[in-house]
């Protein structure tokens, strides 16, 4: 596997400061994710965890059947996920006194 080691200071900006980026990740377009992955902007874990894009690691090709499916499932919204890991961290601290 090759990494990209040059990278074109246009696609460095922090996101969020360029516009266009605070809307559903999920209705962002499965090609350009996929691009973004390809380019090395997006690991394939990230795509598939925040896009709901399933692409392939070696040919960067979209998985329709896969995203289609992951994009249809019911998302949990950040914030109960943190409290979900909280209490589960916190469960792990009880235990480990006893």
């Amino acid at each position: 596997m090759t990494v990209n080691t040059q990278v074109d200071r246009a696609h460095c900006k922090p996101w969020g400061l360029e516009g266009g980026r605070d809307g559903d990740p999920h209705a962002r377009p499965a090609a350009v994710v996929a691009e973004d992955v390809r380019q090395g902007y997006v690991l394939v874990k990230a795509a598939k965890e925040l896009y709901g894009v399933v692409v392939d690691a070696v040919t960067f090709a979209v998985d329709e059947k896969g995203t289609r499916r992951l994009r249809e499932r019911p998302r949990t919204d950040a914030r109960s996920m943190r409290k979900k890991s909280k209490q589960t961290a916190a469960g792990r601290k009880s235990r480990s006194k006893c």
